[in-house]
């Protein structure tokens, strides 16, 4: 597999930056408001018949505590570890103003049925002989239109938060050898799955065939690959 290469944002791909950013924002905002009306509002009223005694008591330091409390859980919320390290890397990318792009030369591939709405899931062997997974609704509309798999595609992602901006095929397009069943539900739990583009240590002629081979571990690619 060559070396990803670098080449500056779109204007559309910088948009799709910036509205994904966006998005995570808004999801920081809608959890800490939600929390905030729960622990304000609804909280106090599902509970409001036992402590009625105690608030007429000490209703003003009720009061107080509850609003501090909610306050500093929403705080809490908002910088949430994986919604602040998506902003922090969406940011980077944007300010960065660069994109990764990586080409694929596929021999072969096997399509994994699709569980619910994950979109497709695809082993994929490539002319190294690695074998990378693809997973995700991006799939969907090139598999559709019969354009993937194709015998070359090219992927652009933000190079630190890793956000997909393009995914097109150039190649030949080809059916896929085998087909196998979605991941039983059990896999999908435990999160044992692979995810979308990583590169697998798996016997891709025995995956045809075996399903032990569905939870390969994923390998990083050394240096040059």
């Amino acid at each position: 597999m060559p070396a990803p290469t670098r080449r500056p944002l779109t204007s559309e791909e910088r948009r799709i930056l910036m509205t994904v950013l966006r998005s995570h924002k808004m999801i920081g905002n809608d959890l800490s408001g939600g929390l905030l009306v729960f622990m304000l509002v609804l909280l106090p009223l599902l509970l409001l018949e036992r402590w009625i005694p105690i608030l007429k008591q000490h209703e003003i330091l009720a009061g107080a505590t509850a609003a501090a409390v909610a306050v500093a859980v929403v705080i809490r919320m908002r910088r949430l570890p994986f919604l602040s390290r998506a902003r922090t890397t969406l940011a980077q990318d944007l300010a960065n103003g660069e994109v990764e792009v990586q080409l694929l030369d596929v021999v072969d591939a096997i399509k994994v049925g699709e569980f619910e709405d994950e979109g497709s899931n695809y082993y994929l062997k490539l002319n190294d002989g690695q074998v990378m997974f693809l997973s995700g609704q991006y799939l969907n509309e090139p598999e559709a239109s019969g354009t993937f798999p194709a015998t070359r595609i090219a992927m652009a992602f933000a190079p630190l938060s890793r956000q997909l901006l393009e995914f097109r095929c150039e190649g030949t397009p080809f059916a896929p050898s085998a087909t196998l069943p979605p991941f039983d539900v059990a896999r999908l739990k435990a999160g044992s799955t692979p995810g979308d583009g990583e590169l697998l240590a798996v016997d891709f002629e025995a995956l045809k065939h075996h399903e032990a081979f569905y939870d390969a571990p994923a390998v990083k690619p050394s240096d040059g690959d």
